[in-house]
């Protein structure tokens, strides 16, 4: 009963309603329903593109404890050697420049791990400008035979020339 109470209040409504009217319903609906279905398109897509990008995040989670994993076990290899090295240097005595050369090489080792390990944690090294700078002027200094014990005095002429190369 109900449904032909309802197709006859339709069949009023058509009546009432002009062709052009109901060819515009009829434009609407078949518009309403692409849309519809462009829409369902695009939320297909969406829930793709967030699986690939979830994906791709846990890839990047992976690799990059692998990395530290990797990190991880040279420093202790290195360390594991160093830690051989200074066994073995105690174990010669007599040999002075050697052990100055192993312990030298036990000091690089050292920085090497700590560089490691300081990559691995995310922290930066500090750079030391300042050690930098006095031991490359030490160097120099010791190049043109200027030792501690020297102190040399310049004229205000060579003073003069030296400033003017600055400039």
């Amino acid at each position: 009963m109900k449904w032909f109470k309802s197709k006859r209040k339709k069949e009023i409504k058509e009546s009432i309603l002009s062709p052009s009217q109901t060819e515009r319903i009829e434009s609407l609906k078949q518009e309403v329903y692409r849309l519809e279905c462009r829409l369902d398109e695009y939320v297909k897509r969406e829930r793709e593109i967030q699986d690939v990008l979830s994906f791709a995040k846990n890839r990047a989670d992976e690799y990059e404890k692998e990395a530290r994993l990797r990190y991880m076990l040279e420093r202790e290899r290195l360390s594991s050697y160093r830690e051989k090295w200074k066994g073995r240097l105690k174990n010669l005595g007599e040999a002075d420049r050697l052990g100055e050369e192993l312990l030298e090489c036990n000091e690089y080792f050292k920085r090497i791990a700590d560089e490691l390990k300081s990559i691995v944690e995310g922290t930066p090294m500090p750079e030391n400008e300042v050690e930098n700078s006095f031991y490359s002027e030490q160097k120099r200094l010791n190049e043109i035979g200027v030792t501690d014990e020297v102190e040399t005095i310049l004229s205000e002429e060579d003073l003069n020339k030296l400033l003017l190369q600055f400039n």
